[in-house]
């Protein structure tokens, strides 16, 4: 003991061995100091040395300690020190003690959590628990209490431990815990706060024990079942016992213990069930209830809370399990919440914390991404309790003073999350309810009307932020309850919810608030009234819109948009339901009496205006009167007339397609040109300067549409009164009809009156269009400034440039439609508008592919793809705009030759099911993609493989003309169908008419569709004329010129004229081609001043509103005037009438003297290649003008005008070539203009035209006197061209083909030349099998034949070349008309030689031939039946006008005259419109054909000669003939008609019998002498026909005996040809005389179809000489065959074929049979494909239309497919047109063709009419016989050495 006395202690615990040292005599010191316990000096020592060293422990624990080791020395220290002071204190100091221990545990805390720590601080808890106030001062007791709690629990921080253990975490937990515990001590005295954030608890200790709960948690997230137990039992041991501890147990607990415990329940609930731990939570909840011991009114309280609890453990298991209902518990809350609404502050607080226990998991469970919605029951439950929780919390929120305006407002934000909550639950269930499950609803809805109540009363002072956001998430949450309701069609109960919200929004004045949402608001009116709209109280919805505006306040004008907008479909939706009180009813009206100023109810009403434009219906009468409410608002004479001229261009759009005469008295001309003025009476600032730039443009464009609208509808209604006017007469006209009319097809031609409509020209269009040229010029100025913001409407200033471009289009101005674009493009880009910027550019890469710039549309594609990548693949536009930009790039590969590529492209477009969509739209990219489709289907098999050519023929089309004629079809159904034109517009007469429906979209797509069907009916005209289909062609060609007629489009018009006179060249009408080439002309450069209507003065413009619809619709040509006034005569205006000079002298005595029409040579022809005019400057009109060159060139060459011609061919091909450097240039500076650097393009526009004229030049040098040198040249120039651009445009394949088969005439003829000019023998090698005249050629003529035929030839000129024409100025001369059946025949005297056929006609000629015995086979046409004499009598032929040649005639006289063939005046078809009509096939007959038309027997024709040519002979001539003699025994007999031809079935019905001419029998030296005499007879075309057939019957005889020899020998063997030779002299010279033959060398001398005449002096080169042979020959024709034969045109087809045949011969027996067969039919095959595939269209739409019913027919048995669809595609793969491989032909299917010929089918025969020369008849026969299982067999019949050629009787003018 002494040791320790006066021991410094802190130099005693300097180090860890001296504290250990101390601490050892300490515990002697005590343990001596126990056993001396009775001294009280011994006490007193013991406690002031224990006192001592606790103080030197707390002083060196603020020093430095050395280690761990050393601070756990010094805690053992103190607490021995602490046991010995306890234990020897005789009095109690305040509060010294827990002083010491305060600073003790403040000291060791430093060293984080230990055992020593949690021992000193269960030590100061426990002093500190014994002594309380008022035994000891409050304020030290609440300071050391308070102080040791913050270094308890601050002290788990000193160890920061980023991956703590799990002992360690516990560890912090029960020192967080036990720092909680000094918090129980003030327990009482706290005040109770107002936290600002949740959790609520009332209690202290539950608020810093959930934030221990949550630290610990959030280190063991997610919590495991143990970590959750360890937690609840620290809560258990630390807190709640010492809470029990406090109270006996006799005594129940305080209120606020009770607060505590439950509270701490509540945490360790939470806890443990988010752990799965529910066993340990029902524990928990009865030990809870255990501590309410005695009934109280806080057993009752608390009782409630327990309920809760039981309900939020129980949802917790439900939720976690997945399995039972909800809906108990839920209920079972809710009431507990009811009963507890009066409870106190602090009850309510633990009831609404309680609540988080059923709306956490609930939140959790809806958060998860496929929970599955509770149902009806459920969903009312989960109402029920979130009704009375809002009530708990509202309640609450009453209680917060209002000075705690963030507890406010963190109460409120817990209403409004949970209300989103419960509002998502709501919602989701709600859409699945099913029908039986609705019984529940009305009490939903009841408790839902009364949760959004209790939220919109929550809503405080809207000025704050927090407030606005509650606002703007109450009305979503009250749109998405209401629309629940809504999308179950429960309408009524739908607005129950939402008029709750918009009768609260308006009492409020949102004005007071600019920084309010207003998005979600408008969707609770906007879901309001489509409630009124779909329950028929239409009225209530227009009030509800005007409440809507009226909510508004001062935003009204901001927020106008959608309100209005459904003000206007309310208003459509009263027009469909007949109300048009309402219909009719104005904005102005609904707003009357809420007092708005005129500057907003202006704005209101314009954008009214804007809205009905928007709406796909008809609008007009709506419109009309809200401008009549605008123009009241702006008066004439008012300072608004910018405003008033705004609204002036408005109703210029509506008088446009209305009509409101009995409401107005000005037209729309009056009001655009009135808002013209007034817009340039505006003074112009710095403010208005963009606006008044964009509306002076809109008002500019509409001026042009007005007066094109006029104009059209003016040409409507004159069409309709000459309809009117010619009705009867086309009835009269139709009733004189023949049946069965071949020329019906050119009668129905509805062009009598086609010039009538052209009352325009260049001149008169530049002046009209100047407005559109000056509307483009304002907003280029106005884009280029980039002020486009500052406009009145930036989407009306799209839209009109829409319509700009695509007026631009329609008009023919591809240079200023792309400059239209470009600007659309530019201002989608300022916009931001991706997609509209891609389409803009789309446009104009289609434009520059149809100017064929290819490398600038590659440009532009490019960067409209890079657009398309950054548009998102959910805009409703991406799918139309890249389909559409897939087209284009399909059609680019095209251009660039890389037709794989584009192929694929196309087939992907076609296949997509998007493009069957019925929209516009989508049916202009089907027509599209149907014109590529038609240029892939035309490219040549060596460009398209069959394999890719394949996968489009899987898709439907076959052939470019059924792929174009689907385009076009389409086109018109656009057209009619949806009311952009009338139905006269389109030569329609079954489609109703529709009027046009002016919205938004229908003013852009009108012009659209226009111009594209311009452009696809310029692509099926062409094809038809190309493929010779010249009479549908020219229908095509008429509709599409009447249309571009009534748009007074001048470009278009011209182009379809130029095309019409080419059908008309193709046609041989070359007066109708003269004539629609002058009308061009007419077009480009008359200087005529048409007649206009006469601007009117100053109209007063007064509209007066209306209630009738005003649809501007052209009236019946019988109201349109009244018999009294009509004119007299209404006739062509005398501006369009040609005049004559006034005659000098006397006038009227002497008839004016009629000068010859001077031909009108065109001024643009002596235009430079700079010139700046538009016919030079303009694309299309430059090429217009060549093709008017081209086209007028063909034309005078066609009538013989050599020089004029051709030098309109060499003219146009110098400004052919200056032309496309001149659009290339444009090209370029237009796109340099828009900043996009690029290198020259390349323009192939005018390409076709090129080789057009190529081929015509070549032509016309073959057919010359003399082959030039520069044919060769020629030749080798357009055949580069074609080549070299082929790979480019593929469509010159065609102009390719025609210049290798003149290439291979001109070869032919040069070979022709080296065999004595006769072009047969160039093929005499081929052909095993010769006529015998040919191989006898004149060898062994007779003295006596060659004296006769000496004789003939002296009178007898040769007929003409089929192609020779009359001149068009000379006409005919005048006959008397006969009648048929009125004027009987006269008597022919026996023996009167010179008898005449008929005093009617002209005197022929008389000239005498050799008698011949055999008989002619009948004409090809006869043109009556008569019996024919075979006696020697001299008959009549007809010649050219000459002189009589008259021979002495023995033979006896004619009893009577052979009746002559009726008139034939033109051509005749059926009148009955044939399915297959056509003229342009070789085999055809030939009065079928245009070339060959035959005029009237007994009008003979003077045709002028071609230079080095003999005159041909009329058609006299060859319908007499040359009579051929009979033996010296005849008998009468009767020329029949042939069968199955035309001629035959009309002289069958109209020809008269003759009498029989009863012939004597003739002696044989009779004949004799006639033939020493030379006398011919006069026979009839069929006689000399009949004799050719006769050869033909002869020729198929020995056929049929080479036939039977092959059958009976196993070994074919090749017939000799000198057998066939003899059996053919034979034939020749046994029965008959063998002067048929005779004149054989002679007659080619005098023919003109023999080449001997042309290839004498043949001007060849000496190296093409040289390489001349029938191969190269062949080459050529193969080569031309290759390029055309998959889709061939008629006549260059068949020629090819025929020549090819002629080359191969008897070589390839199969090869040339399969060429003869290919030659005929080539039209009509064209034309069944047609037909074909226009079946098959329809038979698929029908079974698409019966799917269903074809649905329920099948059956499980196995059905026979569609047999007619089957045939049909049989048919159709029969005529089609193979791609035969390029180093062979097609006979492989020839051959299988052959393989299908029937059995009873013994033989099918092919003759066709062979000649070397285009255009033009010859003399070869080509039959071919065809068997099965046979070689097929063709021999070539020479028939120009026959005294009638084919080509002399066939080829008359």
């Amino acid at each position: 003991m002494k040791l320790l006395k006066g021991v410094d202690f802190v130099a005693q615990t300097s180090t860890p061995e001296e504290t250990l040292a101390l601490l050892s005599e300490l515990k002697d010191y005590l343990l001596c100091g126990t056993q001396n316990a009775d001294s009280a000096s011994q006490t007193s020592k013991q406690t002031t040395v224990c006192d001592r060293i606790l103080r030197a422990c707390i002083q060196r624990f603020r020093g430095e300690v050395d280690g761990l080791d050393h601070c756990r020395n010094l805690q053992a220290l103190a607490e021995v020190s602490y046991r010995g002071y306890v234990s020897a204190r005789s009095q109690y100091v305040p509060l010294y003690l827990e002083r010491l221990l305060y600073h003790l545990l403040r000291g060791v805390a430093a060293w984080g959590p230990s055992e020593g720590c949690l021992s000193f601080a269960d030590l100061l808890y426990a002093e500190l628990s014994q002594y309380r106030p008022p035994q000891v001062p409050a304020d030290d007791y609440i300071s050391i209490a308070k102080s040791a709690f913050g270094f308890l629990w601050k002290s788990v921080d000193v160890v920061a431990k980023a991956d703590k253990t799990s002992a360690e975490l516990r560890t912090a937990l029960s020192t967080h815990l036990r720092a909680v515990r000094f918090l129980l001590l003030l327990e009482h005295d706290a005040q109770v706060p107002f936290l600002q954030e949740p959790p609520f608890f009332t209690s202290i200790v539950a608020r810093h024990a959930s934030a221990a709960a949550v630290l610990f948690e959030a280190q063991r997230s997610p919590m495991s079942k143990e970590e959750a137990r360890f937690l609840s039992d620290q809560f258990s041991r630390h807190l709640v016992a010492a809470l029990l501890e406090r109270t006996e147990k006799k005594e129940a607990l305080a209120f606020q213990d009770c607060l505590s415990v439950f509270e701490l329940a509540l945490i360790r609930v939470r806890y443990l069930c988010k752990s799965g731990c529910f066993r340990e939570s029902k524990e928990i909840l009865q030990q809870s209830s255990g501590y309410l011991r005695k009934p109280s009114d806080l057993q009752h309280c608390f009782s409630h809370f327990l309920e809760v609890l039981s309900a939020g453990v129980g949802l917790n298991q439900v939720l976690m399990l997945g399995q039972g209902s909800v809906g108990l518990f839920f209920t079972q809350a809710a009431e507990a919440l009811s009963t507890s609404s009066d409870a106190e502050q602090p009850l309510l607080r633990l009831l609404a914390e309680s609540c988080q226990l059923l709306i956490s998991p609930l939140y959790g469970y809806v958060r998860k991404s496929q929970w599955k919605p509770f149902d009806l029951q459920d969903t009312l439950g989960i109402s029920v309790f979130m009704e009375n929780y809002f009530r708990v919390l509202r309640k609450l929120t009453g209680m917060v003073s209002a000075e705690n305006v963030k507890q406010k407002q963190a109460l409120k934000k817990l209403m409004y999350n949970y209300f989103q909550l419960f509002t998502t639950i709501v919602y989701d269930s709600l859409q699945t309810l099913q029908g039986p499950e609705r019984s529940g609803l009305p009490q939903l809805l009841m408790s839902l009307q009364t949760t959004v109540t209790l939220m919109l009363d929550m809503l405080g002072d809207l000025r704050e932020r927090e407030e606005a956001e509650h606002l703007d998430l109450s009305a979503y949450c009250v749109s998405r309850l209401a629309y629940s309701f809504y999308s179950h069609k429960m309408y009524v109960e739908s607005n129950s919810i939402a008029e709750l919200f918009c009768r609260w929004l308006t009492k409020e004045d949102l004005s007071k608030y600019p920084g309010l949402p207003t998005e979600k608001l408008q969707n609770c009116f906007k879901l309001q009234v489509e409630n009124y709209r779909k329950l028929g109280l239409l009225e209530e919805a227009l009030q509800a819109v005007v409440f809507w505006l009226t909510s508004c306040h001062s935003k009204v004008t901001e927020l106008m948009a959608e309100p209005i907008s459904c003000w206007v479909k309310i208003k459509m939706d009263a027009s469909k339901n007949g109300a048009d009180d309402l219909r009719l009813k104005t904005l102005k009206e609904g707003l009357e009496g809420y007092n708005l100023d005129a500057e907003t109810l202006l704005k209101l009403l314009l954008e009214e205006l804007k809205a009905y434009k928007t709406v796909r219906v008809d609008t007009g009468q709506e419109r009309f009167n809200v401008i009549c409410d605008l123009l009241d608002l702006c008066p004439e004479g008012s300072s608004w007339f910018h405003k008033r001229a705004v609204v002036l261009v408005e109703l210029a759009q509506v008088l446009c397609y209305h009509s409101y005469n009995e409401h107005t008295e000005c037209s729309a001309l009056d009001s655009v040109r009135e808002a013209l003025r007034l817009l340039d009476a505006v003074p112009t600032t710095l403010q208005n300067e963009a606006e008044l730039q964009d509306d002076k443009a809109q008002a500019l464009l509409w001026l042009y549409i007005c007066m094109i609208e006029d104009k059209m509808n003016e040409s409507i209604k004159q069409e309709q009164r000459s309809r009117s006017a010619e009705g009867q007469r086309d009835v009269k006209a139709l009733e004189s009809f023949e049946t069965n009319d071949l020329g019906y097809e050119n009668k129905t031609h509805d062009d009598q009156f086609l010039y009538l409509g052209i009352a325009f020209n260049l001149s008169a269009d530049s002046a009209q269009s100047k407005c559109l040229d000056d509307a483009l010029a304002l907003w280029k100025d106005l884009l280029s400034k980039d002020r486009i913001t500052a406009v009145r409407s930036v989407e009306q200033t799209t839209a009109s440039l829409h319509i700009l471009a695509a007026l631009y289009r329609m008009m023919g101005k591809p240079l200023q439609a792309m400059e239209s674009y470009f600007l659309i493009a530019n201002l989608s880009d300022a916009l931001k508008d991706l997609v509209g910027k891609t389409n803009a550019l789309c446009q104009i890469a289609k434009l520059l592919l149809q100017l064929e710039c290819p490398s600038s549309a590659e440009a532009t594609l490019k960067e409209a793809d890079s657009c398309l990548r950054e548009v998102d693949k959910n805009n409703d536009a991406y799918l139309l705009t890249s389909q559409t930009l897939a087209v284009l790039r399909s059609k680019l590969c095209l251009a660039n030759h890389k037709i794989e590529e584009g192929l694929l492209l196309l087939v992907e477009t076609l296949q997509n099911p998007a493009l069957q969509r019925s929209a516009k739209v989508w049916y202009l990219l089907r027509a599209s993609s149907l014109q590529l489709t038609a240029a892939y289907l035309g490219l040549p098999p060596s460009v398209l493989p069959l394999a890719l050519g394949q996968k489009l023929y899987a898709q439907g089309w076959k052939t470019p003309e059924m792929a174009l004629s689907d385009a076009h079809r389409l086109y018109r159904s656009i057209l009619l169908n949806f009311s952009l034109i009338s139905s006269s517009d389109a030569s329609t007469k079954d489609v109703p008419e529709h009027p046009f429906v002016d919205h938004g979209d229908n003013l852009v797509q009108k012009w659209q569709v226009l111009a594209d069907m311009f452009v696809c009916s310029e692509s099926f005209v062409s094809l038809l004329g190309k493929m010779e289909i010249v009479s549908e062609a020219k229908a095509f060609c008429l509709e599409a010129l009447k249309i571009a007629m009534k748009l007074q489009s001048i470009r278009w018009c011209a182009r379809f004229l130029v095309l019409k006179s080419q059908l008309e060249l193709q046609r041989r009408d070359l007066e109708v081609c003269r004539s629609d080439l002058e009308q061009v002309l007419f077009l480009l450069e008359s200087s005529t001043v048409f007649e206009t209507k006469k601007e009117r003065g100053r109209v007063e413009i007064k509209p007066k509103k209306g209630g009738s619809k005003g649809r501007k619709e052209p009236r019946s040509p019988c109201s349109e005037l009244s018999e009294e006034e009509a004119p007299f005569l209404r006739e062509v205006p005398l501006e369009f009438i040609d005049t004559v000079a006034v005659q000098k002298g006397n006038t009227l005595a002497t008839s004016p003297v009629l000068k010859s029409k001077l031909k009108k040579k065109p001024s643009f022809l002596s235009h430079p290649e700079t010139c700046p005019c538009s016919l030079c400057s303009d694309v299309v009109l430059s090429a217009v003008c060549l093709c008017w060159m081209v086209t007028s060139s063909e034309r005078e060459l066609a009538v013989g005008n050599k020089a004029e011609g051709l030098g309109l061919l060499e003219s146009s091909l110098r400004r052919c070539t200056a032309g496309a450097l001149r659009l290339s240039n444009m090209v370029a500076g237009l796109s340099q203009g828009q900043g996009k650097r690029s290198g020259q393009p390349t323009v192939r526009f005018l390409d076709p035209l090129v080789a057009r004229t190529y081929v015509t030049l070549t032509k016309h040098s073959l057919s010359a006197k003399r082959l030039e040198k520069k044919l060769w040249k020629l030749l080798e120039t357009g055949l580069s061209f074609t080549s070299s651009r082929g790979s480019q445009l593929p469509g010159l394949e065609y102009q390719k083909a025609q210049l290798l088969l003149t290439k291979a005439v001109a070869s032919i003829s040069a070979l022709a030349s080296s065999q004595d000019g006769h072009p047969e023998r160039v093929f005499a090698a081929a052909w095993s099998w010769r006529s015998p005249t040919f191989l006898r050629g004149g060898e062994e003529t007779k003295p006596a034949a060659i004296a006769a035929e000496a004789a003939v030839d002296g009178c007898h000129p040769l007929p003409q070349k089929r192609g020779a024409r009359r001149l068009l100025g000379e006409a005919p001369k005048a006959k008397p008309k006969r009648t048929r059946g009125t004027k009987p025949l006269p008597a022919v005297q026996p023996h009167d030689t010179f008898a005449l056929v008929d005093s009617d006609s002209e005197v022929p000629p008389v000239i005498l031939r050799p008698p011949v015995e055999h008989r002619t086979p009948a004409a090809q046409k006869p043109q009556s039946a008569s019996k024919m004499s075979r006696s020697s009598a001299t008959k009549t032929i007809r010649a050219l006008r000459a002189p009589f040649v008259v021979f002495e005639d023995s033979s006896p006289k004619l009893n009577a005259e052979p009746p002559k063939a009726p008139k034939v005046t033109r051509r005749m078809k059926s009148r009955i419109k044939p399915l297959f009509s056509n003229d342009s096939d070789p085999e055809d007959p030939p009065e079928a054909k245009p070339e060959a038309q035959l005029p009237a027997a007994e009008e003979p024709v003077t045709v002028p000669r071609r230079a080095g040519q003999r005159a041909a002979p009329s058609r006299k001539l060859a319908k007499g003939g040359l009579a051929k003699t009979g033996g010296c025994r005849g008998s009468s007999s009767e020329a029949k008609p042939r069968p199955g031809r035309p001629g035959s079935r009309r002289a069958g019905r109209q020809g008269k019998k003759a009498e029989g001419i009863q012939e004597g029998p003739c002696e044989e030296g009779t004949c004799k002498t006639e033939d020493e005499q030379g006398q011919g007879g006069g026979g009839e075309e069929k006689e000399l026909l009949r004799a050719i057939e006769e050869g033909l019957e002869d020729s198929l005889e020995i056929l049929r005996g080479s036939d039977e020899d092959e059958t009976g020998k196993e070994c074919r063997r090749q017939p000799n040809a000198e057998d066939d030779q003899e059996v053919l002299r034979r034939d020749a010279s046994g029965d008959r005389p063998m002067e048929v033959f005779q004149a054989a060398n002679k007659r080619h001398t005098m023919d003109p179809f023999n080449l001997s005449s042309l290839v004498s002096s043949l001007d060849t080169p000496a190296t093409i000489t040289d390489f001349l042979s029938t191969g190269s020959v062949y080459d050529s024709l193969q080569s031309a065959f290759h390029s055309v034969g998959h889709y061939p045109p008629g006549s260059l087809y068949s020629h090819l074929c025929q020549l090819m045949a002629l080359c191969i011969g008897s070589r390839d027996p199969t090869t040339t049979a399969y060429l003869v067969s290919e030659s005929v039919a080539v039209t009509l095959r064209h034309q069944i494909m047609s037909v074909i595939h226009k079946k098959l269209n329809k038979m698929r739409k029908s079974s698409v239309a019966s799917a269903c019913r074809q649905l329920e027919a099948l059956s499980l048995q196995e059905e026979r497919a569609d047999s007619r669809a089957q045939h049909l595609a049989e048919l159709q793969s029969l005529f089609g047109f193979g791609c035969p491989p390029l180093t062979e032909l097609g006979t492989q299917v020839f051959k299988e063709q052959l393989q299908q010929i029937p059995q009873g089918i013994l033989t099918v025969c092919i003759l066709a009419l062979v000649s070397i020369q285009p255009d033009t008849v010859g003399d070869t026969l080509l039959l071919t016989r065809l068997r099965k299982d046979a070689t097929p067999v063709t021999v070539q019949i020479q028939s120009q050495h026959c005294k009638m050629p084919l080509s002399a009787a066939l080829g008359g003018a």
